[in-house]
């Protein structure tokens, strides 16, 4: 019998079984997370990993493949105070906001993230998609080139803006 079945005749479809509710696990890191972006591993294993903005620790890799346990892969110091990373899955280029520069980082190898460059900007908060950085920098919002580094374009905004998304559709 489907669990449909079994909800719509008003029987329990976990046999009994509870699942559970809360924390599942955590894992000590060596700062705060401040900001944190799931993706998958370049290797097409369906390996999940997060990316994770540790503020003056930097930026961590963490693996997500037994959601029990967590395993932390990668640590990497980094300019300034690490607070908010996004993710280019096409590119498989992190890319992590600091109080100091905008670090484009070469994810290939999830547990070796090496720092392709710095670009050298006070961001508040980076997204990324389709090979380019979106960063809230002061009143304005910049776009960047992932494989370059080059300024797209700035666009001035009436207040210093709280957040960013970027829309999936």
């Amino acid at each position: 019998i489907s669990d449909f079945a079994e909800v719509t005749a008003g029987q329990d479809p976990l046999g009994g079984f509870a699942l559970p509710t809360g924390q599942i696990a955590s894992l000590a890191l060596p700062g705060a997370a401040l900001d944190m972006v799931v993706g998958s591993d370049a290797q097409g294993t369906g390996s999940m990993v997060a990316f994770l903005a540790l503020g003056e620790a930097g930026f961590a890799v963490v693996s997500l493949d037994n959601p029990l346990a967590p395993q932390q892969l990668a640590l990497l110091g980094l300019s300034g105070t690490a607070q908010s990373v996004a993710f280019d899955s096409a590119l498989r280029i992190a890319v992590v906001a600091t109080s100091t520069s905008i670090a484009v980082l070469d994810v290939q190898q999830v547990a070796a993230p090496v720092i392709l460059r710095e670009i050298a900007v006070n961001a508040m908060q980076v997204e990324a998609r389709d090979g380019i950085a979106y960063a809230l920098v002061g009143n304005a919002l910049h776009t960047y080139d992932l494989l370059t580094g080059g300024l797209i374009e700035t666009i001035a905004l009436p207040a210093q803006a709280v957040g960013l998304a970027l829309d999936d559709s």
